[in-house]
């Protein structure tokens, strides 16, 4: 935001000209004009270097410009010449948080409030950079100072709702996100963030297990990126289904698109049975690691796989209509009640024989998988995620009670974890790479088919197993995602072999491994 500035003017220039400048210059930003702002306010600046709401100003237009170390540049310039600016220390925070310098972003943020307590754009900010933290608690407290400010002020509705729903408070998220979502048939900011605000409403209700609210507003998630920016979607003349009336289908040749990862491909592939039962003419585009596992298990579709967001051998031509299979939940999943929790994926029989075989080489005892990596590459990883020797008491437990474990780990680092672990323990967790790291699912669905029993963060790896009836014990985070919310209890809903155990705390003493090992009768 711009700092007042009535003081701006070097000694000895004229008003008019530089106020003729900066008027030029203002004229560009306001009009969206980045390149020519830049350019406008960088001449001001020749003339007259000391103009500290313009160092400002161009350090918003660069930060707009996706160039944060150039704006943090012009903000810590205009700094130089106002220190106390209240507005120009939150603007600096703001780069910095572009440049993912979170804690120096948030000191700035208290240095702003320092001289301006009631700078709303600070305590938002600040609620942001507390968010990034996971300081949920300071968040909040941040983000109401704010609204008792400003009341109904967007940003800070958007800010506390997404920290209550963090806290699990999922009423009072579900109060301050359509408090937020109503404003936006007038408000211009409430407006732009209206469908993040809308997918993060959908969340409060399914947290809660209200389905019958949260899934039309679910409509607003984020979409698989390759799937949205492919060419090949973009250039589809298939309209999408306007998710109002199945029954308008029948007949229709259909193609349903997967979404998201591939946990999610596998946890909303439970409707399927449900769709075709009703559809005949339909075709699924997977990812094409799961492919052969989908085809084999709805044989009643057509299976195509899909590499990023192009599926192979199929053609527009060939479809009425388009639906993204997260989009069919609402039809049939509107209470707890409606949840079949039924077995619907089926392994490779061919594979399974193959697994066993190699199992039974293993000795008598019991053979579980194990997975400790969930949510990789994405910003939940760590929270979701454990080292393999995190895991020792658990290992060490079952060990003793000649239990084999198997590692279901596709990471090409889980074979140096499981070397190490039988370095430093002698437990030996078998990892069979050609198996977990084939890019054909069809290899780790036959292996898991073929357990015991597996133990599994959140991820892939459960949901596989989920599907398959296979007996499944669950670490769910401190804070979950909604597929694990705590109205499930001790079960998910998509599958009756799961059983799920909650951190406790955010350590890894929160881990509750002395309760799995409990129900495996281990130790």
């Amino acid at each position: 935001m711009p700092i007042s500035d009535s003081d701006a003017l070097p000694p000895n220039q004229s008003a008019p000209s530089v106020e003729a400048m900066g008027e030029q210059a203002a004229t560009h930003h306001g009009a969206g004009h980045l390149d020519q702002a830049k350019e406008a306010y960088g001449k001001l600046l020749l003339a007259y270097p000391d103009h500290a709401l313009s160092h400002n100003n161009l350090g918003d237009v660069l930060l707009a410009l996706n160039q944060p170390q150039e704006a943090l540049n012009s903000y810590d310039r205009a700094l130089a010449l106002k220190p106390t600016s209240a507005g120009g220390h939150s603007n600096r925070g703001n780069a910095l948080m572009d440049l993912d310098r979170v804690e120096d972003a948030l000191a700035s943020f208290d240095t702003a409030l320092s001289h301006d307590p009631d700078l709303v754009a600070a305590l938002i900010n600040r609620g942001n950079a507390l968010m990034a933290l996971e300081q949920y608690e300071a968040a909040v407290e941040s983000c109401e100072k704010a609204l008792a400010l400003a009341p109904n002020f967007p940003e800070a509705l958007h800010c506390l709702g997404s920290a209550l729903l963090k806290l699990m408070r999922y009423e009072a998220a579900v109060e301050k996100l359509n408090a937020l979502v109503t404003l936006a048939p007038e408000n211009t900011a409430a407006k732009k963030d209206l469908k993040q605000a809308c997918f993060l409403l959908s969340l409060s209700y399914l947290y809660q297990g209200n389905f019958k609210e949260g899934w039309p507003l679910y409509e607003a998630r984020p979409k698989t990126l390759e799937l949205a920016d492919s060419d090949w979607t973009k250039k589809m003349s298939v309209p999408q289904f306007d998710g109002e009336n199945l029954d308008s289908l029948a007949g229709k040749n259909i193609l349903i698109q997967t979404e998201q990862g591939l946990g999610d491909e596998i946890m909303h592939a439970s409707i399927l049975p449900d769709f075709l039962a009703q559809h005949k003419r339909v075709t699924l585009a997977v990812d094409i690691r799961l492919a052969g596992l989908f085809q084999r298990s709805f044989p009643d579709c057509r299976v195509c796989g899909r590499r990023g967001g192009i599926p192979y051998g199929i053609l527009t031509s060939e479809f009425d209509t388009r639906i993204l299979i997260g989009s069919l939940d609402r039809f049939f999943r509107n209470r707890a009640e409606d949840f079949p929790q039924r077995t619907y994926l089926v392994a490779d029989p061919v594979r399974r024989a193959t697994v066993r075989a190699r199992l039974d080489a293993l000795g008598p005892g019991r053979k579980i998988g194990v997975m400790w990596r969930g949510g990789v590459g994405g910003a939940e990883e760590g929270r979701r995620s454990m080292d393999l020797a995190d895991m020792t008491l658990l290992l060490e437990k079952g060990s003793a009670s000649s239990v084999h474990w198997i590692s279901l780990n596709h990471l090409e680092s889980a074979g140096e974890e499981t070397d190490q672990l039988d370095k430093d323990t002698g437990i030996r967790v078998h990892h069979w790479p050609e198996i977990t790291e084939a890019r054909d699912y069809d290899e780790t669905a036959a292996l898991i088919s073929e357990l015991d029993a597996v133990v599994s963060v959140t991820g892939t790896v459960l949901h596989c197993a989920g599907a398959l009836g296979v007996e499944t014990h669950v670490l769910v985070a401190f804070y979950p995602e909604w597929r694990y919310a705590p109205h499930q209890g001790s079960k998910m809903l998509w599958y009756g072999s799961t059983n799920l155990y909650r951190q406790t705390e955010q350590s890894l003493d929160g881990w509750p491994l002395d309760e799995i090992a409990k129900s495996l009768g281990l130790g």
